[in-house]
């Protein structure tokens, strides 16, 4: 009985031991999500678009085509290597881009929002320069220089939420939330998509174009762009480019592996994953 209990006892510990060597390996595997060894080389420069003119629109298509639109009022998409086609020139400037699922391009030309698909329509509402624009299911959350922000489904007019003081620099949204952030502050506009009223908050939001797809975040200095890896609360990586321009915008084209920038001075340079 003796030899019984003992060997039961064994195998209890034995048993133990196997699923604490499971759990360590399976919180290896979490962790390591936010590891990664891939590095970023300069690839390209881009220069289609006019020289000294800002390249503030970056998007990527579902297949991961590039799309680029800046202050020449030019909107291209780049299919592969150097080679472009031009979707749109118009004499406004158009700052901000989106593609959706069904691969319309959707641009913010001066003070309309215009949509390229098998048929070009056009939505109204804003009254001066559109500057942000975000894609949420089948609407258009939208933002302009005066501040005012729109919600407009993508085949009707556009639908008044609000205004941020300074202009909308960019827009997030979540879940059930569409956050407003001005193009100089800090702080931010939140509209609860279920029904409750704008309210204030600061702090930054988890935009999804800047996220890689092994979990880290890139940003910009306005000289280079930087990895930052969560799991290390660092900076990991700084990529530089041969061009003199500064940096106004950044993308993870998580489909083609690369990380893009629009320039101050039309140029959008392009670094690839390396391994």
């Amino acid at each position: 009985m003796k030899n019984k209990t003992n060997s039961f006892l064994g195998l209890i510990a034995y048993l133990i031991i196997c699923s604490s060597m499971l759990c360590g390996m399976e919180q290896d595997v979490i962790n390591n999500q936010y590891r990664s060894t891939a590095k970023y080389t300069y690839a390209q420069t881009l220069k289609d678009h006019d020289e000294g003119d800002d390249v503030y629109g970056l998007a990527v298509s579902p297949e991961g085509h590039l799309v680029t639109s800046g202050d020449d009022g030019k909107i291209f998409i780049w299919k592969g290597g150097d080679k472009s086609e031009k979707i749109y020139e118009g004499d406004d400037m158009n700052h901000c881009v989106a593609v959706t699922n069904s691969n319309e391009i959707v641009a913010g030309c001066g003070k309309n929002i215009i949509i390229f698909g098998r048929k070009q329509r056009v939505l109204e509402g804003h009254s001066r320069l559109v500057t942000a624009l975000t894609l949420w299911e089948n609407k258009i959350v939208s933002g302009d220089i005066d501040g005012k922000m729109f919600l407009s489904d993508l085949d009707k007019s556009s639908k008044y939420l609000g205004t941020l003081c300074g202009g909308v620099g960019r827009i997030d949204v979540t879940k059930n939330k569409i956050i407003g952030y001005p193009a100089f502050s800090s702080s931010c506009r939140i509209w609860n998509l279920e029904g409750k009223y704008p309210y204030e908050s600061e702090g930054e939001s988890e935009f999804k174009e800047r996220i890689l797809g092994d979990g880290r975040r890139i940003i910009h200095n306005g000289q280079s762009v930087l990895i930052y890896d969560p799991n290390q609360d660092d900076i990991v990586e700084e990529l530089s480019h041969p061009g003199k321009g500064e940096i106004n915008v950044i993308l993870a084209n998580n489909i083609k592996k690369q990380i893009v920038a629009g320039c101050d001075n039309g140029e959008v340079v392009i670094w690839k994953e390396t391994a």
